[in-house]
């Protein structure tokens, strides 16, 4: 009997979906970002007490951050989505204000001041959500400590400093929530805990920075 050679085929590679053009992808993620800015100028006009965390948080415009990262392919190109649409909140927030708040104007210094911000959070928290998505554990354990980090850091400004304990609380426990929920096992939730810690001292830091330069530009 004569021997047969057996030849292993490779799989075929994993259909990676259709894709967008760059072009569409940056018209969708601008869009999204003016669109938060201006859904949280209306809605600074329409809340109040505890309400108003939801639309008064630094937290919570790094979450689509997060998020719009986590859709893009590479990590280039989740730090500059999250990037353009950080920056593009700040435009959509600030550019309506005279037409939406009486009186009111923009002012040039805070602009400045929150882009400056966004060009640092964008790219971080960008590549945290490509991370968290398509990552190694210790990439995950990373992008979930610094998305949970941002909500509990700013849960505890929350309570300390601006005395608004039930919507610092929320922030808190929500900022808890995010390691146990995104984590893909119990020792990744376990270490993403953990990494919240360093975070919320970074952002603490940074929360006093932008508090200094407002104060002292």
């Amino acid at each position: 009997m004569s021997d047969i050679t057996r030849t292993r085929v490779p799989p075929m590679p994993a259909d990676p979906g259709p894709r967008t053009s760059p072009v569409a992808t940056a018209v969708l993620v601008v869009a999204a970002g003016l669109a938060l800015g201006f859904l949280t100028l209306l809605g600074q006009t329409a809340l109040d007490g505890e309400w108003l965390a939801l639309v008064n948080s630094g937290a919570m415009w790094l979450l689509p951050a997060f998020l719009v990262g986590a859709a893009m392919r590479s990590e280039g190109s989740a730090a500059l989505a999250g990037t353009g649409l950080l920056v593009a909140a700040v435009v959509g927030y600030y550019g309506p204000v005279p037409f939406v708040v009486e009186g009111a104007a923009a002012s040039t210094r805070s602009v400045a001041i929150w882009i400056a911000t966004s060009l640092v959070g964008g790219p971080v928290y960008g590549v945290a959500g490509r991370w968290w998505r398509d990552g190694r554990s210790w990439q995950r354990v990373v992008a979930l400590g610094l998305l949970g980090g941002a909500f509990v850091a700013e849960g505890l400004a929350r309570i300390a400093i601006n005395h608004d304990p039930r919507a610092g609380a929320a922030m808190v426990v929500a900022g808890a929530a995010i390691p146990l929920l995104l984590g893909r096992s119990g020792g990744e939730r376990v270490r993403s805990l953990l990494a919240v810690t360093p975070v919320v001292i970074v952002t603490a830091i940074a929360y006093e920075l932008i508090n200094w330069a407002f104060l002292n530009a």
